[in-house]
């Protein structure tokens, strides 16, 4: 019963181990599941740019290596708002490059209206509607393949290096959302509320990424593969 949990959750193991020269490594085992397969795939993108290295990987990518970063101390603990952002944004600038293909939201609906089932069994407006969404995601003119999952838990002190990444491909401004809403709690019981917080941690996006803060309210991104 549990393995079917963690089947349907993608959850997967992760423990420290040894290679065959005795340096510290991290093993990893999932089950198959999109969103593994598509952080192992950004990954070998990433290629130890802003994010932990791939080193092997078998059984079809459900069993990868990565390299151990020690210390490794996560981001929360430098317990200093303003640095630990300066830090994220770091990390993005180093992330973010041109995705290799396109991501799967455009073919899979390019797909789906293009099939004459489809145009059969869907009313022409929700046709029409696919059509359009088609052409608003192609026409997209800065897409990069993004860590997707970037908060204060996945981005360690050491090297200021990305762990755990989910592998999506979006805007660039998209990368802070994730860590905009995350641990809002340590301010609990403070003078500033939570809107405070965000704000603040906007603007020094803004201005350490060179976006303006209206990019931060843009569309969804769509996963990797």
């Amino acid at each position: 019963m549990l393995g079917k949990v963690l089947e349907k959750s993608g959850t997967g193991y992760v423990c420290s181990a040894r290679n065959k020269d005795a340096q510290p490594v991290v093993l990893k085992v999932a089950f198959p599941h999109d969103e593994h397969f598509s952080g192992v795939e950004a990954m070998r993108v990433y290629s130890g740019q802003g994010c932990v290295r791939l080193l092997d990987s078998s059984e079809d990518g459900t069993q990868v290596i990565m390299e151990r970063i020690v210390p490794g101390t996560p981001l929360f603990a430098l317990e200093d708002e303003h640095e630990e952002v300066r830090i994220a944004a770091a990390v993005i600038r180093r992330l973010h490059r041109p995705p290799p293909h396109t991501g799967w939201v455009e073919s899979g609906l390019r797909a789906i209206y293009a099939s004459e089932q489809s145009r059969e069994m869907l009313p022409k407006r929700l046709v029409t509607a696919l059509e359009q969404s088609v052409a608003d995601l192609e026409e997209l003119d800065r897409p990069v393949v993004l860590h997707g999952d970037l908060h204060h838990e996945n981005i360690l002190q050491h090297r200021e290096t990305a762990i755990d990444p989910k592998g999506v491909i979006g805007d660039p401004a998209l990368e802070v959302g994730r860590y905009i809403g995350n641990r809002l709690q340590r301010w609990a019981g403070t003078a500033a509320d939570e809107h405070d917080v965000i704000d603040r941690r906007l603007a020094v996006f803004s201005g350490e990424l060179g976006e303006p803060i209206e990019a931060y309210g843009g569309s969804g991104c769509r996963h990797y593969h």
